[in-house]
């Protein structure tokens, strides 16, 4: 009788607890796509490689794929909410 070999399931690349217990949004929460009726504005972006870098570390650590653009979005976004007057 040949028994299977079964390996434990792979560890996942982010803490699932610190993600949970950090909050914020995720990538279920992104800006939704925009229609050809949106109003998109477009402009060249300048950013120091060195928050570029930071920008995806952070993004490898979310689950699923989240773009550089999306992330960005979601960051603006996060800063405005939590400065405007209440």
């Amino acid at each position: 009788m040949v028994k299977a070999r079964v390996n434990p399931a792979p560890k996942p690349s982010v803490d699932i607890d610190a993600f949970i217990e950090r909050g914020g949004s995720s990538p279920a929460a992104a800006p939704q796509k925009t229609t050809e009726a949106d109003d998109v504005a477009k402009f060249p972006l300048r950013y120091p490689v060195s928050i570029k870098a930071r920008i995806e570390a952070a993004i490898k650590r979310l689950p699923g794929h989240v773009s550089i653009n999306t992330w960005l979005i979601q960051a603006a976004t996060e800063k405005l909410e939590r400065d405007e007057p209440k």
